[in-house]
This record gives C-alpha cells, sequence and structure tokens, in this order.
C-alpha cells in the first residue's frame, strides 16, 4: 500500500516537471525586470516609442498592441518632480521602463532642460517649471509679486505698504495725494485723492470738514465752526468758510450792473445765497425746507 502511494507521487511530480519545461520553452510565462518592477510581456505582438526610446528630455508614450486590443504607457514625473519613469520598447518589441533623474526637475512627463517660468494668463503672477501657479498676494500690509527673472527662475518682490494692502485690487490702498490746500485754511475750498478718487472737503450744517494727507495717508482735519457772520459753502470745488451775505452785498452789486436784466439775475443770485445762508445759519426758518439734519461722516482711515 505504502509502495503504491510513492509510486504516484514519483509520477505525479515527473509530471510537474515535464509540463513546467514544456511552458518555460514554448514562451508560456516570460517576464522583464527593468530598476526592480517587473513588467509582464505575455501576449506582446507590437510596441512603438514615441519619443524613441530613452528619451528622459522629450515626453512620450509607448503604444503596445495586444491580441486583445491595445494600451498607453506614459512617460511620467514622480519623486516630488525629481525623477521621470521612462517607458520605451526593448528588444524583440518588449515594453520596458527606466527611471531618469532630472538635474532641473520633471515636468509633465520630461525633465527639463533650462528651469523657465513664464507669465500666467490672468497677468497677475507667474507659472514655474514645475506648473505651479504663483498668484501676487497681500502678506498682512505687504504687496508680494511673482515675475521670473533674467534665468527663468520665479522671482519674489515684497512691497510694504503703509496704509494697507488690497488683494481685490492688487497692491497698497488707501494712499492720499493732491492736497490743494495744505495749509488746511477753513476759507479755501480744498480737495485730496485718495485711490485715485477724489475726495472734497465737506460742509456740515455751518461747520466745516477738511481732509488733508500726512504723507501718504489720510488725515481726517477736526470740525471746524466757521464762527460769527461766516457761512460754509460748497460750490462743487470742495467747502470752505465764507461771509454771510448781506443786502449791501445785493445793492453794492446791482450798482455795478448796467441793463436791467443784469440786475434781475444779481437779485435772482444774490437772493438765493440769502436764503441759503440763513438756512444754514437756522435750519428751522420758515423759508426753509426741513430736509433733516446732517451727521458728519468720520474716515475710518484717520490714524
Amino acid at each position: 500500500m505504502k509502495k503504491t502511494k510513492i509510486i504516484t507521487i514519483v509520477i505525479a511530480v515527473a509530471v510537474l516537471a515535464v509540463l513546467a519545461v514544456t511552458l518555460f520553452s514554448k514562451g508560456g510565462i516570460t517576464g522583464n525586470v527593468i530598476d526592480g518592477t517587473l513588467v509582464d510581456t505575455s501576449g506582446f505582438t507590437k510596441c512603438s516609442d514615441t519619443d524613441g526610446g530613452v528619451n528622459s528630455n522629450e515626453s512620450g508614450f509607448v503604444n503596445v498592441k495586444y491580441w486583445w486590443g491595445s494600451s498607453n504607457y506614459e512617460d511620467k514625473c514622480y519623486g516630488a518632480n525629481r525623477y521621470v519613469i521612462e517607458y520605451y520598447c526593448y528588444a524583440d518589441g518588449i515594453l520596458a521602463q527606466q527611471v531618469v533623474k532630472c538635474e532641473n526637475g520633471c515636468f509633465e512627463g520630461a525633465c527639463v532642460t533650462e528651469k523657465e517660468c513664464e507669465p500666467n494668463s490672468d497677468g497677475d503672477g507667474v507659472i514655474d517649471t514645475y506648473g505651479k501657479e504663483w498668484k501676487n498676494t497681500c502678506a498682512g500690509v505687504n504687496w508680494v509679486t511673482f515675475t521670473c527673472d533674467a534665468d527663468g527662475a520665479v522671482e519674489r518682490t515684497i512691497s510694504a505698504c503703509t496704509t494697507r494692502c488690497d488683494a481685490t485690487t492688487g497692491g497698497c490702498a488707501g494712499l492720499c495725494s493732491g492736497d490743494t490746500d495744505e495749509a488746511n485754511n477753513p476759507n479755501v475750498p480744498g480737495q485730496i485723492s485718495i485711490d485715485g478718487v477724489v475726495q472734497l472737503d465737506k460742509c456740515y450744517g455751518n461747520t466745516i470738514q477738511q481732509y488733508a494727507c500726512n504723507g501718504d495717508r489720510v488725515r481726517n482735519i477736526v470740525l471746524q465752526a466757521c464762527g460769527a457772520n461766516m457761512v460754509c459753502r460748497d460750490d462743487g470745488a470742495g467747502a470752505y468758510c465764507d461771509a454771510v451775505a448781506t443786502s449791501g452785498d445785493v445793492s453794492g452789486a446791482i450798482a455795478s450792473t448796467s441793463t436791467l436784466q443784469a440786475v434781475v439775475d444779481v437779485l435772482s443770485e444774490d437772493v438765493g445765497k440769502l436764503k441759503a445762508d440763513v438756512c444754514v445759519l437756522n435750519s428751522t426758518a420758515t423759508i426753509c425746507p426741513q430736509a433733516g439734519s446732517q451727521t458728519p461722516i468720520v474716515d475710518s482711515t484717520t490714524p
């Protein structure tokens, strides 16, 4: 009984050995190890490489046709874009791969020959060699911009804003300039410019609020009363304090005219001024429209 079992086992081992030899001799099980990676080559019929072999400076792919269809193997970056996996056709059309270290980094499946960058499509930053976008931005009160230097590398520039940084408008904001009344004379109309937008001195009742620049920052002047026999006027060029119109002013203006129409024009203008001055000094007068009280606006940029 034992002898029969031994004979059976020996026969089985012999059969397996014959089968194994037959399979290997006929190519039924094949393989190719490239850089420690087994690439299965069973069933290959044709292999083609678009970049002509191991060409790490050019991105390409290998097309392998099987009896059941075909597959593409694209060159790709890996290892934090420091290496490229290069696929190519080995002898007899066998698919193979080689790992190549890129001195200047890898981008889109190829080693970069020169480290270069280019402006992004929005014009507010750059794209480096690896495809990473660097957009201009605010860092606290600093405006940070990115450009490409002469060597094709990304260069960063930090500009300190004395006011504030605005990423929406792109740069330092709240810049004050163009003060037309640097002496802050309440009797002179004045204006400043904030980021190119004109800000006029304002009247609030019979007081004047003047704006001024302190360097390139906005400085709000304390509200000033125009004083006795003075009234705050705003003629579109900035508010200022002026003497109250009197009947004597009207008489003098009429005396200087030479035609009836001129007298009518003077009366119309000066009566309107008299009415306006009365309303400034006493808004409850019966001739004044009840427009409600005005409250001065305090500028948030005041240091």
